[in-house]
């Protein structure tokens, strides 16, 4: 981008706002990518590593959020499916803020999905 783009970009960043939501963002970012590789630890395996170079290089707390599903199933090879949830669930509160609230809702079909249904 030239430099009046880059102006133009900072200046309405600057009246809207979004340079104090962007250093926001940037820390928050950080702070997730942090929490998600302490639950990695040390990769270990190629999967583990391929993993751990995603959270790395992900640009955007949305890419954290997709990540999820990945980090699961390699804390499930390394350890049991209830560990890794209960990791997963303690991240959640660093993402809460950061997402639309439809992001955030568990879609699991099971009983309480079923309840106000008619037994068939």
């Amino acid at each position: 981008m030239n430099a009046f783009g880059n102006t133009l970009r900072d200046s309405l960043f600057n009246v809207f706002g979004g340079r104090a939501r962007s250093r926001a963002s940037a820390q928050a970012l950080q702070a997730i990518r942090q929490a998600m590789l302490s639950l990695l630890n040390h990769p270990e395996d190629q999967r583990t590593s391929r993993v751990f170079h995603r959270i790395v290089h992900t640009q955007d707390i949305e890419g954290l959020w997709y990540a999820r599903a990945e980090l699961f199933h390699a804390l499930c090879q390394r350890h049991d499916e209830v560990h890794a949830a209960r990791c997963l669930q303690a991240l959640e509160p660093l993402f809460k803020p950061h997402l639309p609230q439809a992001r955030q809702c568990p879609r699991r079909p099971g009983p309480a999905h079923l309840a106000g249904r008619p037994p068939a």
